[in-house]
């Protein structure tokens, strides 16, 4: 097998992984993907489109 070494970050490239974790601990987001709708409703895990679309239809509504 063939093994790549990815690409080096420049010393001052940001890295946002702590934050992105510390804000999925706050709004207690545990899996991915996580939709937060307008209505501040959630859909956790993969949805099917057509429940996806209408749920954000709704969402629009309120």
């Amino acid at each position: 097998m063939r093994t790549i070494a990815p690409a080096a970050a420049a010393a001052d490239c940001d890295n946002p992984i702590g934050k992105i974790v510390e804000f999925a601990k706050r709004h207690r987001i545990t899996g991915t993907p996580t939709t937060i709708l307008a209505d501040g409703r959630r859909l956790v895990g993969a949805v099917p489109r057509a429940e996806l679309e209408a749920q954000l239809q709704q969402a629009a509504k309120r």
